[in-house]
């Protein structure tokens, strides 16, 4: 997401972070932060036959 941001020429206008809501480190800082706009790129992966 960084490379698309930066190709965009967004860089000043948009900021990229990680966040894992299981790391209470991640979460803390998150809560400080200023949101606008918050994009979730989180997925569940199954494998197996399908149905």
């Amino acid at each position: 997401m960084r490379k698309k941001v930066e190709e965009a020429g967004l860089q000043d206008s948009i900021e990229v972070r990680k966040l894992d809501i299981l790391d209470k480190y991640d979460v803390k800082n998150a809560l400080k932060l200023d949101i606008d706009i918050f994009f979730s790129n989180a997925g569940i992966g199954e494998s197996g036959p399908e149905m």
